[in-house]
């Protein structure tokens, strides 16, 4: 859960997750929806997949814990260097230290590594590998964790504030800002996309998209807008899908949501329709049922302003 997450919002997860599921076995019995729906809100939901193969893997071979060597740890799904080190020195107490991206902008200002390259980056292995004590690694690399997001920051570092001040290369020859930040050069793409929410009565059409990312997650069916030609509106497209007694009702709110690599503009648009149709990839859920399906946070934000949306409409014609 720590892995792209802020540790703030992980501990309410973490706390539900081993409420619920306090053993390998209860999560390898349990069912992916309700794996999503626990953590609908952390985002990269390939990290739930892959602890979900993982544990099915240890209890379909008899094992009631994960295996303690490092070349056997990351052969499950989901565990790379990062993970294997964390587990092996956090939770067994082994002399692994664990390089993330905090760890390594300490260490290149420490030890004024300027490269950004594979020996680079061997040479920041070789140094953690002489610092980490052997009877305190966890120790050891939560303080170098730490270190890194809350004083050793990309911007602004506090020096002054920092035990390894009198020892850093960076901040005797005053280069703390520029060692240890690699400027980025590349430009999230921008994507814009009309998302359809078409009810028929108390239903509310939802699909489960196909892609690797939103694997066995719900969403609402989109168009991109680039697919709607100049002179067409978007119900050309909501026709075409959905039948021509399609009809338009009102526009929510736009959404900006960023993910790895892009940001995405969502245009939410609220449609009714007499009767519901067969569409293959998506169902007909009653509306009152849709907390039970596990979506993306930004379509679990749009669902909510529909059902807000939805609730006023229906006061206000009983009025």
């Amino acid at each position: 859960m720590l892995q792209q997450t802020v540790r703030t919002s992980v501990i309410p997860y973490y706390t539900r997750w081993m409420e619920r599921f306090p053993t390998i076995r209860d999560v390898a019995s349990a069912d992916i929806s309700e794996l999503l729906l626990l953590w609908e809100g952390l985002g990269y939901y390939q990290r739930v997949r892959n602890i979900h193969r993982t544990a099915q893997i240890v209890v379909a071979t008899s094992q009631t814990e994960l295996p303690t060597d490092y070349s056997e740890l990351i052969k499950f799904p989901g565990i790379g260097d990062y993970s294997a080190r964390a587990i092996l020195s956090i939770a067994l107490g082994k002399p692994y230290p664990v390089i993330d991206v905090n760890v390594r902008r300490v260490v290149r200002r420490l030890f004024a590594i300027e490269k950004w390259d594979p020996p680079a980056d061997k040479l920041i292995e070789e140094y953690l590998n002489r610092m980490i004590p052997p009877d305190q690694p966890a120790l050891f690399n939560e303080a170098m964790m730490e270190l890194g997001q809350t004083i050793c920051k990309v911007k602004s570092p506090n020096c002054l504030s920092c035990p390894l001040m009198d020892q850093c290369q960076a901040n005797m020859s005053g280069q703390q800002e520029q060692l240890g930040v690699k400027r980025s050069t590349t430009v999230k793409v921008r994507r814009k996309s009309y998302i359809l929410l078409v009810c028929c009565g108390d239903f509310l059409y939802i699909e489960r998209r196909k892609s690797v990312r939103f694997q066995q997650l719900w969403m609402f069916p989109s168009i991109p807008c680039e697919e709607v030609l100049t002179g067409l509106s978007a119900e050309e497209p909501a026709r075409v899908r959905f039948g021509e007694d399609i009809r338009l009702v009102t526009e929510l709110k736009p959404h900006t949501h960023y993910y790895t690599k892009y940001a995405e503009e969502l245009f939410p648009r609220v449609y009714r329709q007499p009767k519901t149709r067969e569409i293959a990839g998506g169902e007909w859920v009653r509306l009152d049922q849709l907390s039970g399906f596990p979506m993306p946070s930004v379509y679990r934000r749009i669902a909510q302003e529909l059902l807000d949306y939805l609730s006023k409409s229906t006061d206000s014609s009983n009025q």
